[in-house]
């Protein structure tokens, strides 16, 4: 289109809604690789050996790049779902192998056998444990697959990539887990000084702490009954008086403004109030661009009393600033007109989810009919009066 336009006309892409799924995807994988050395970073801090850590360690790429090939044979893709199940399921994949790497040193340091000898004999031992919590693991996350409906739809993919995940960590820890500790695991003497020592130390402390609480816990059962009792009720407290969505709200880096002037308005005198309102709002922190169009709504369609400002911001910016992020804008640009004589305005925000949930209006102010100042409100009041002067967005 550039070579064909005249030489004094420029274009800007203000709106690019790849650039909230980049941002958001950038910041799974960041997510996701940060997540992934701090399980090594503590393997390595419990096991205290680099070969014990390499063991556990070969299971996340295995079981990643394998849940990857199973989502790319079902049809699914990376996407926000599936990543975000691949984070969680990081801590589930190196469960199973570092329980097999555990139990091969304890083996071969209490009853002094070789690496094979002890792998065998470990195994033996942890081969039921290992396929029961891989059970338990999938009777949560399969029936999340079978949902029905909309939310059916959008947990689909999560529980897929859950199962394959935990399954494939399973087949991981009962065949290259043992092959591995048979060929790279060797006896290492156990650190009697410096910070490795100090960390046993402080583990074992709190081992012995432990097994004390728990004596006392059972000496005196009244105490973990109302303990429990406390917990239950504390949830379910929780779980009833806790808001809920269908979806939450996301930083998608801009939100809408719908202007209303009396309906005897002209088109200049909009687009006069729409100038006044683009220069305020230009003026907040963490404004990138801004459209506004004179004689439109989104609510009501085209009239000359209609305006609709879109200020913009750049997608992701709250993982960097908070205060970039269009939910502090769209308090600002509210708290910057509550002073002022403004014409009925309302701010929406874009649903998380085109076509399933409603745009969200979290402000609605107006000008009464009569003589009377300015209200902000969340619902109408019960005057004639007042539900005359604009209509409900």
């Amino acid at each position: 289109m550039e070579p064909g336009m005249p030489d004094d006309v420029a274009y800007e892409i203000i709106l690019d809604t790849t650039k909230y799924v980049s941002a958001a995807i950038d910041e799974i994988i960041f997510t996701l690789a940060l997540v992934t050395l701090l399980v090594i970073t503590v393997i390595f801090l419990f096991l205290q050996n680099w070969r014990a850590t390499l063991i556990p360690s070969v299971a996340i790429p295995v079981s990643l790049v394998g849940t990857f090939a199973i989502l790319m044979a079902l049809g699914y893709n990376a996407n926000t779902i599936t990543l975000f199940a691949l984070i969680m399921a990081i801590g589930l994949v190196v469960d199973d192998a570092i329980v097999v790497v555990e139990n091969v040193h304890r083996v071969m340091h209490e009853e002094n056998l070789s690496a094979p000898a002890a792998t065998k004999k470990a195994m033996s031992q942890v081969t039921g444990p290992v396929i029961s919590t891989t059970l338990v693991l999938f009777s949560v996350f399969v029936p999340v697959g079978f949902m029905p409906g909309i939310t059916g739809e959008l947990y689909r993919q999560f529980a897929v990539t859950m199962c394959s995940a935990v399954l494939l960590s399973a087949i991981c820890a009962l065949t290259l887990s043992p092959a591995l500790c048979a060929t790279f695991l060797t006896r290492h003497r156990v650190a009697g000084r410096g910070p490795y020592a100090w960390f046993n130390r402080l583990v074992d402390a709190s081992r012995k702490g432990y097994v004390k609480g728990s004596g006392w816990m059972i000496r005196w059962l009244i105490v973990p009954v109302l303990l429990l009792t406390a917990v239950i009720t504390g949830m379910v407290f929780l779980f009833i008086h806790t808001p809920t969505s269908f979806l939450p709200r996301e930083d998608q880096g801009y939100f809408f403004v719908n202007v209303q002037l009396p309906q005897s308005a002209s088109l200049s005198r909009t687009a006069a109030v729409m100038d006044r309102i683009n220069k305020e709002i230009r003026e907040l922190d963490g404004v990138a661009s801004m459209i506004g169009v004179s004689g439109f709504s989104l609510l009501s369609g085209n009239a000359p009393m209609w305006g609709f400002p879109c200020p913009f911001s750049n997608p992701g910016m709250s993982a960097v600033s908070p205060t970039s992020s269009w939910m502090p804008l769209s308090n600002r640009h509210r708290q910057s007109w509550q002073p002022s004589p403004m014409p009925m305005h309302s701010r929406l925000h874009r649903p998380p989810s085109p076509g399933w949930a409603p745009a969200a209006v979290s402000l609605f102010s107006y000008w009464p009919k009569k003589a009377r100042a300015p209200r902000n409100c969340s619902a109408w009041p019960g005057s004639d009066d007042d539900r005359q002067s604009g209509s409900r967005a």
